[in-house]
């Protein structure tokens, strides 16, 4: 289903602003893998249901933590979504078995379109929510190179001088300023 498709329905129940980014939330988690399975904190007891995409009945716009369970990992997570100063929600994913936790913090003005009906510019949202909240909790395939052996930095190759090269046994050519110190090494005096 499309994030357009998915929108109409949760707008047809009646959504508040922070409803519309909680359940973009919720449709980003449930395109990776990730299968609604009610409301609620607890795992334990609690009335087990196969994964849905679906929205569950007293969601309350993100009221109550969501429960959701990763159907490649098996893992059960809680989606938290707090209100905060001015018009900022925190949203933290944690999951269950280590209480690890990963947090997005988002402004309303900044994510709703200009008519607060919906998402302003999803994929750019999308691509946020995915780094910050499921992201991390998946297994790392392949080679994964760290931020220090990326291509961004590479050894600057050195740039050919301002000044001629002009052979100097006693080192590198070093122009004469009127600042600079005596050089490193006098050549040997012909004259001694």
């Amino acid at each position: 289903m499309s994030w357009a498709e998915f929108l109409d329905s949760v707008n047809k129940k009646g959504c508040s602003k922070k409803g519309i980014v909680v359940s973009f939330v919720h449709w980003i988690l449930c395109n990776n893998k990730f299968g609604n399975v009610g409301t609620g904190e607890e795992f334990e007891g609690a009335k087990s249901t196969d994964p849905n995409s679906e929205l569950p009945i007293g969601w309350k716009n993100g009221d109550v933590p969501l429960r959701y369970i990763d159907t490649e990992t098996k893992h059960n997570f809680v989606l938290r979504v707090f209100s905060s100063s001015g018009d900022h929600l925190q949203i933290t994913l944690t999951r269950a078995a280590d209480q690890e936790t990963t947090s997005l913090c988002l402004k309303l003005s900044d994510i709703l379109s200009k008519d607060d009906k919906s998402i302003g510019y999803p994929l750019k949202w999308a691509s946020k929510v995915n780094e910050a909240l499921w992201m991390p909790f998946r297994p790392k395939k392949g080679k994964q190179s760290s931020l220090l052996e990326s291509s961004h930095f590479k050894p600057i190759p050195p740039t050919p001088s301002r000044f001629p090269s002009q052979p100097n046994p006693g080192g590198p050519f070093q122009p004469k300023s009127p600042f600079s110190p005596k050089p490193r090494f006098d050549p040997p005096n012909p004259f001694s």
